[in-house]
């Protein structure tokens, strides 16, 4: 599992870019190995990621790609993606939007 600080340093987009499609595919490993206590952390980070972007493109694509895991074949991944995409918007649904 990734974890990134990302509260604590000055971030670029362009890195975040890179990093956000990495940190993303976590939802699909911690439903596969069944990491049930690494599931806050992710939300955490996820959550630092989105607070730390500034492009809306970027933010849109963040956001879509974590709905791309509600896709998946396995229940679980579908749930987890829903629940981590309801945290994004529950803390940061403001800067989701584009406002």
């Amino acid at each position: 599992m990734i974890l990134i600080c990302f509260s604590t340093a000055f971030w670029r987009d362009d890195r975040l870019r890179q990093l956000s499609s990495a940190l993303i595919e976590q939802l699909a490993v911690c439903v596969r190995f069944s990491f049930t206590e690494g599931r806050p952390l992710l939300q955490e980070c996820l959550s630092a990621l989105v607070d730390s972007v500034t492009d809306d493109i970027l933010l849109k694509s963040i956001n879509l790609n974590i709905l791309m895991h509600t896709r998946s074949d396995d229940v679980r991944q579908r749930v987890w993606a829903l629940t981590c995409s309801e945290s994004l918007w529950r803390g940061h649904g403001g800067k989701l939007l584009g406002s």
